[in-house]
């Protein structure tokens, strides 16, 4: 599969957890919890990505689930 999500600790923001976004084994985002709610972060390039819309819709409600449960 060319996209991944993996849930892994944030080393720069206390070891929280986020979602990391991967298209063929390089990571090209990141989804986290911030005060302000979630955030997508996604990474320039100089590759223009299609993203399928049915994988990234059910990451972010991954996303939702599991990184706002105690927050």
């Amino acid at each position: 599969m060319d996209w991944t999500a993996d849930i892994t600790n944030d080393p720069f923001d206390d070891y929280n957890l986020i979602f990391e976004l991967s298209y063929r084994e390089d990571i090209v985002g990141t989804i986290k919890n911030t005060p302000e709610g979630l955030k997508l972060l996604w990474y320039s390039s100089k590759e223009d990505f299609e993203i399928p819309l049915d994988w990234i819709e059910e990451i972010i409600i991954q996303a939702k689930k599991r990184l706002t449960v105690n927050k």
